[in-house]
């Protein structure tokens, strides 16, 4: 559990990657942790300015046409380098699906000046490329798995996200949903969601609303276990014990 202090700490000084870097070294934060917390950041800094950005996309088009990269104008503008691509990319006459298929594929590219650009915006973008949702998603699928093996060799009796939308048995699915209630390290559950991400206050919000008040509802107490850490005090309901990593070490 990380005191408030020290998370702001953390987000007065991490805006890039170098910052992550400098970070880890020098106060030896895990790498997964800043990684998650950059990457929300950096969210709400597009979501605060994409539209703005947006009206502006025909400048930063001619300023790409008068010899400037797209990576510089992203970084110019503190904004997504691969959203960038979308913007200038669209103005140069190609479509948003013809868009998405260089942004996978940058070596379907003819341009051999074009194809080293979206590399290049590719590969710095560790928020908006695709392989950065593919990196999140294998994230996920690691902490589910290493806590069904937790669970297993506990000798826990649950049914998986998977196995309760293959029977049907509800439309809200935690990630283990117990056939009884048990007692883990002394909490009563009878369910655990699982979250590869840093728990802060507006993480949390977004999980219950969507997700974790609907389980309250349906099958009663229950664990979220957010495995990046997560902010102290930021519990929203008594039914819902939030943990870290260290619970099932």
């Amino acid at each position: 559990m990380m005191q408030q202090e020290e998370y702001q700490f953390i987000l007065d000084r991490l805006n890039s990657l170098k910052d992550l870097e400098d970070l880890h070294k020098r106060a030896g934060y895990r790498k997964d942790m800043l990684y998650n917390i950059l990457g929300r950041k950096q969210v709400k800094l597009v979501l605060k300015n994409f539209h703005r950005l947006k009206k502006k996309s025909e400048y930063f088009y001619k300023e790409w046409k008068r010899g400037m990269t797209i990576k510089k104008i992203a970084e110019k503008e503190k904004f997504s380098p691969v959203l960038m691509a979308g913007f200038i990319l669209l103005h140069e006459g190609f479509t948003k699906t013809e868009v998405r298929g260089l942004l996978l594929n940058p070596d379907s590219i003819k341009d051999s000046s074009l194809k080293k650009e979206i590399k290049e915006v590719v590969d710095t973008d560790f928020v908006y490329a695709p392989w950065a949702a593919d990196i999140q998603t294998k994230n996920g699928e690691n902490a589910e798995h290493r806590l069904e093996q937790w669970l297993t060799r506990r000798g826990y009796r649950f049914l998986t996200q998977a196995q309760i939308i293959e029977r049907g048995l509800h439309e809200k699915t935690p990630d283990f949903l117990f056939q009884k209630p048990e007692r883990i390290n002394g909490i009563t559950a009878n369910w655990i969601e699982s979250k590869a991400s840093f728990g802060d206050r507006d993480e949390l919000r977004k999980h219950y609303k969507k997700q974790l008040q609907p389980y309250v509802n349906l099958f009663g107490r229950g664990i979220v276990v957010y495995w990046y850490d997560y902010l102290e005090g930021i519990e929203v309901d008594p039914n819902v014990t939030v943990v870290n990593e260290e619970f099932f070490s």
